[in-house]
């Protein structure tokens, strides 16, 4: 039996940039968590970073500047979404919330802020 958590990285604009410009750098991050506990080592090997401000996409808000923003969306086999919240905050990234939730046995979601 599989053991998948779906994962959302919510990247936030920061002193560090804007989100569009953080979440890539996230995203390798990211990867490289995943990589540590994989049993394919192609594993992560594109991590999709959906923006708000992606060409072509039209923004949902009134004006004419999108908000920031950007997020990190996939499912990890066997994920550890805690080893995942430890190593973003040791590389300092700043307005991220991880939202993680298990496939079997109705759990509730898990959401760290920081």
């Amino acid at each position: 039996m599989s053991s998948v958590t779906s994962v959302f990285v919510v990247v936030g604009d920061s002193g560090d940039g804007a989100a569009e410009e953080v979440a890539p750098k996230v995203a390798e991050a990211v990867a490289e968590v995943i990589r540590e506990t994989a049993v394919n080592p192609d594993a992560a090997a594109h991590l999709p970073v959906i923006s708000n401000s992606g060409d072509g996409d039209h923004p949902l808000q009134g004006g004419s500047k999108p908000g920031g923003g950007a997020v990190i969306w996939f499912a990890w086999n066997y994920g550890r979404p805690v080893d995942l919240e430890q190593r973003l905050q040791e590389r300092g990234f700043e307005n991220i919330t991880v939202w993680s939730q298990h496939e079997l046995h109705g759990s509730r979601p898990r959401v760290t802020s920081w």
